[in-house]
């Protein structure tokens, strides 16, 4: 789905639903951001991530060559997408081995001022 059209059957996305569509990315959790050499949405999924790292917010930005979008869910038939699998795996074993303390800041942005 296009990032730049906000709308769906339903009525406007949400920016707690789609968080690329706010204007400040500040207080967001960490990311992972992911994508494929041959995928149409991955220059908008590389602006969002140097997006939010500009925020602030941890990230990670991998994109993986030679591949389409959908390879992670082929591993067994794409060796790219099981090196994929591997890769994202060490990095989130790693993160949740020492998690960072969230913040106020990140508690007032995921669920509103109180």
């Amino acid at each position: 789905m296009p990032l730049s059209k906000p709308a769906t059957r339903a009525g406007p996305l949400s920016t707690y639903g789609v968080p690329a569509l706010a204007t400040d990315l500040a207080g967001l959790p960490d990311a992972l951001v992911v994508t494929a050499e041959n995928d149409p949405s991955r220059d908008a999924l590389k602006d969002y991530g140097h997006r939010i790292r500009a925020a602030g917010v941890q990230t990670a930005l991998l994109r993986y060559p030679g591949v389409a979008h959908g390879f992670m869910s082929q591993t067994g038939t794409i060796r790219r997408s099981n090196l994929a699998c591997a890769e994202i795996g060490g990095l989130l074993r790693a993160k949740f081995a020492t998690p960072r303390p969230v913040t106020t800041q990140q508690v007032t942005a995921q669920h509103g001022a109180t």
